[in-house]
């Protein structure tokens, strides 16, 4: 064999090492793309779900958090309705007619002298109650501010009865509130 065709042999079996080396990347090539395609598609779908997912958490937070804001605004209405109430309850209290207010007062006192004894004493909140304390021979030992009711004192002023509208209603508010509520809101 000649050196051309030697070389021409060389040339030829370069060029196709040339050609299969290059078909060869190209394929690994594609290959690669189509790997790296199905990778992309698997981590969009994640992507994707993890969203939807967060998007669905977020929306029961939301939820959740309107829930709650809508029982404390309806729990403050209510509270609020429920303290009108109060509030005209001592109103009412505070403009019993007489004969009402004496019958309330004398009957707090009857109770208040069977706790404390006969020598207790008094301190008023209305005119009236100095004439309720004659009748029920009972001294009056000073005024004080009330929309009525008396303060009870016992003999040795050791014993305190705050029989005031404020105070009675005060003690038993937690009870009648849970009336009250029972009565306006029954659901």
């Amino acid at each position: 064999m000649s050196a051309e065709k030697i070389i021409e042999r060389i040339a030829q079996d370069a060029e196709k090492q040339i050609h299969d080396i290059i078909s060869e990347a190209e394929k690994q090539s594609q290959s690669i793309m189509k790997n790296a395609k199905v990778d992309a598609e698997k981590e969009a779908e994640s992507i994707l779900q993890k969203g939807k997912l967060e998007s669905e958490n977020q929306k029961k937070i939301m939820i959740s958090k309107a829930t709650q804001d809508l029982r404390r605004d309806l729990m403050n209405a209510k509270e609020e309705i429920i303290e009108r109430c109060f509030t005209q309850a001592l109103d009412k209290l505070a403009s019993l007619p007489d004969n009402q207010y004496r019958k309330l007062v004398t009957m707090l006192i009857r109770a208040g002298k069977k706790r404390l004894g006969e020598n207790c004493t008094l301190s008023v909140s209305r005119p009236i109650d100095k004439e309720i304390a004659q009748q029920e021979a009972i001294s009056v030992q000073g005024t004080i501010q009330s929309i009525g009711g008396v303060i009870m004192h016992s003999a040795d002023g050791k014993i305190t009865i705050d029989n005031t509208f404020e105070s009675l209603l005060g003690r038993k508010k937690d009870d009648i509130r849970i009336h009250v509520g029972k009565i306006l809101f029954p659901s």
